[in-house]
């Protein structure tokens, strides 16, 4: 049953649309300074049936049939404290940006255990939240945002129910998986880019240290013995990604159609052909996502909605004032979303 935790913790969200590449690569994004305001949000859809499919695929790609009662919700990230705090030897100033994720859906099998021929069904419920503490600097890059701290909160919910025979007789087993984590940065390098645009390349590398606990439950209906199992989590682990702006695109999603740099960001950890594309607006919305592994794409998901008081125009001479630029709001967007996805690859 651990592969199952896995399989089920494994698998997120993502999305594309329409997509043309343009003719001349001119588009260039700047980092500026701009203030993230308490309220500021991102809305994320996610698109299509990539969040089940995948989970369905990761426990038996062969006997995976299909997914219903998918909600289809969507992730949300969100400033929800400003504050002051002591990192790395000195007071700073950080913003808390919050992101959260709940979704429901059942999962079809063909006979899991090979014995009746009937299928066998899996209900499955995600409860994710983190809680990202980000410094506010100068001069924040579009992926070079700087974490003091992550608190994160995953519980997932899954009744696995398997038909005996033809005649309605049925075994359900119930499991529970509840992961509490809280991860401190160690140090942090890289050079990086005073504008992006196509051709822009560079390395990052992190040492972060993580401690939480595992608990987990398991319980065929039936039994009054069950017991959780709690384990401790107590790791530290370095990593190191190159990030590369692949193109220009034309990416529309529900939000509207951007103008957007395509940036490809690899950790040198993954085994070949796991990456992450991340769609960039010339204004530096984070606008499109599309995770790949071995090469193919498993998970997809793209911007609904947004609110950000730093890109609302006080008057008319403010429309254009600052444009193209990266306000810090939408750099910790970027890179909070990176990270999640890296996470959800366990």
């Amino acid at each position: 049953m651990n592969k199952v935790f896995v399989f089920l913790i494994c698998s997120l969200f993502f999305v594309s649309h329409g997509e043309a590449m343009q003719d001349n690569s001119e588009l260039v994004v700047s980092g500026v300074e701009h203030d993230a305001n308490i309220g500021d949000f991102f809305q994320y859809e996610v698109v299509g049936n990539s969040v089940p499919d995948s989970m369905g695929k990761n426990m038996d790609e062969e006997k995976y049939l299909r997914v219903e009662n998918y909600d289809g919700n969507g992730l949300r990230m969100e400033v929800t404290q400003k504050s002051q705090g002591w990192f790395g030897g000195e007071t700073v100033d950080y913003s808390v940006l919050t992101t959260s994720w709940k979704t429901k859906f059942t999962l079809f099998f063909n006979d899991l255990h090979d014995d009746d021929g009937l299928e066998d069904s899996v209900s499955v419920s995600l409860n994710m939240r983190t809680e990202s503490w980000i410094l506010d600097e100068n001069g924040l890059g579009i992926l070079n945002a700087k974490y003091i701290k992550e608190i994160t909160y995953d519980q997932m919910h899954m009744n696995m129910t398997f038909n005996d025979d033809n005649e309605g007789n049925e075994s359900i087993v119930r499991i529970v998986s509840i992961t509490g984590t809280e991860t401190q940065t160690v140090n942090n390098s890289g050079a990086y880019p005073t504008d992006y645009k196509v051709g822009s390349m560079w390395t990052t590398s992190e040492t972060t240290e993580e401690i939480g606990m595992l608990s987990e439950f398991m319980c065929m209906d039936g039994e009054e013995d069950c017991k959780w199992e709690t384990s401790e989590i107590d790791e530290e682990e370095t990593s190191t990604s190159t990030l590369e702006v692949l193109r220009e695109v034309s990416v529309t999603t529900t939000a509207g159609t951007f103008e957007t740099l395509e940036f490809k960001d690899i950790d040198e950890e993954d085994e070949g052909g796991n990456y992450t594309l991340t769609y960039i607006s010339e204004v530096g919305i984070p606008v499109k996502f599309s995770g790949y592994e071995e090469g193919e794409m498993d998970m997809e998901m793209q911007l609904e909605s947004y609110s950000v008081r730093a890109l609302t125009p006080l008057d008319e001479e403010s429309v254009l004032g600052d444009l193209p630029s990266i306000s810090l709001i939408l750099s910790i967007v970027s890179i909070g979303l990176i990270t999640i996805f890296r996470r959800s690859r366990i």
